[in-house]
């Protein structure tokens, strides 16, 4: 679930209040100005109405906010909507529908719902199976840093999965997604990934492909300005 700062908003008490615990403050802080027209705000109650936090679960609340938010062209509203619709949050499935709003977070540059979006061209649900498309937004999100991405760019290459078996590249991409991700559960996985394929590669090309690793997630670590903020 992604939520972007708002703009016009009084955030920053906001996010003091998720933090001590007191979500209804957290809600009211952002209110008046999603009942005003922000997007930011619309898509944060969303998210809030979503997991029932500071207001009592709401999906039907969560998607109606979630388009409002959409409508302006906020990316991770988009996403929120593709995802809804992916999952059946509020409405009913329709893959092909989750698949049109991805496709406009994901023509705008958001990681996730390439990594989204990638997935149901990689699948065939949602819209027709298109391998080298899936590979090509797996490797623009996984490029942006989601570590999401990196992970199921790593399964590509180890799987045969869109690409034929590429142990090498694989290791790196695990070795990136073991080293940056926010997530313990996915760090974990990806780091049980690069230790597997450790054994089976060559000590000289191993080590090459950790060093690869390691300079990118070093690179990647830079802190870049005007950085946009959104949680999960």
């Amino acid at each position: 679930m992604l939520w972007v700062r708002p703009s016009g908003a009084d955030f920053a008490a906001a996010e003091a209040a998720e933090q001590r615990g007191d979500v209804l403050a957290a809600y009211e802080a952002c209110k008046t100005d999603a009942e005003a027209g922000d997007a930011g705000c619309q898509n944060y109650l969303g998210v809030m109405s979503e997991r029932g936090r500071g207001v009592r679960r709401n999906a039907t609340e969560a998607m109606r906010l979630f388009r409002l938010a959409a409508a302006q062209g906020l990316t991770a509203a988009q996403h929120n909507v593709g995802r809804a619709y992916a999952t059946g949050l509020g409405v009913r499935k329709n893959q092909p529908e989750a698949a049109r709003w991805y496709r406009m977070a994901a023509e705008q540059g958001d990681p996730a719902a390439q990594n989204a979006l990638a997935i149901l061209k990689a699948t065939g649900r949602g819209s027709l199976r298109d391998p080298d498309a899936a590979l090509d937004l797996f490797r623009h999100a996984a490029t942006s840093g989601y570590s999401l991405a990196q992970l199921n760019l790593a399964a590509a290459f180890d799987h045969s999965r869109l690409v034929p078996y590429d142990p090498i590249r694989a290791y790196i991409w695990y070795s990136i997604a073991a080293r940056l991700a926010s997530d313990q559960a996915l760090r974990d996985e990806a780091a049980r990934g690069r230790d597997r394929l450790a054994q089976k590669i060559a000590f000289p090309k191993a080590e090459a492909a950790r060093a690869a690793a390691e300079s990118w997630a070093q690179e990647a670590r830079t802190p870049r300005k005007e950085r946009r903020h959104r949680g999960k």
